[in-house]
């Protein structure tokens, strides 16, 4: 996972220098700071600590609102006590840096308003053959022999 960070770091260099502030350079941030993570056993404080605020500023780049639409565009990928870092990483970004202070617009980002509610399909349910034995029996009708597997 060392050589993998490595090689999405090179990737992320070039986007960087090619196409700044894109989707696919956000994107490429996440998969560095995935591999990182996944080297360091989820220690993003230290180890993945530049690697952190490298995704946060390229997400930011792309699509605005710092953490919190980071943390949604992200809640599949990493683990809750990334996420929440994640937020303790952005903060502090903004702490550190006056242009990203200056730059910020997270101001009136609502995260649930990015998210898309799940389109409840209720299918018609059929009914199981137990269901056709109990409706059978409760008219009282016999099943009908069919002549061709009628056993003599």
């Amino acid at each position: 996972h060392v050589e993998a960070c490595a090689a999405w770091t090179r990737v992320l260099d070039t986007l960087e220098q090619v196409i700044p502030s894109s989707e696919l350079a956000a994107l490429v941030g996440s998969e560095m700071l995935s591999s990182k993570l996944l080297a360091f056993h989820l220690d993003f404080r230290k180890a993945a600590r530049k690697e952190m605020r490298r995704a946060l500023l390229r997400s930011h780049q792309a699509y605005g609102g710092g953490a919190a639409v980071w943390n949604v565009i992200n809640k599949q990928l990493y683990a809750p006590s990334v996420l929440d870092g994640g937020a303790e990483a952005w903060a502090a970004m903004k702490k550190d840096t006056p242009q990203l202070k200056a730059l910020s617009s997270e101001e009136g980002y609502d995260p649930k308003a990015l998210t898309v509610a799940a389109k409840v399909v209720q299918e018609k349910v059929k009914p199981g053959f137990e269901d056709l034995l109990k409706r059978r029996a409760a008219t009282g009708k016999k099943p009908t022999e069919h002549a061709a597997t009628a056993i003599p």
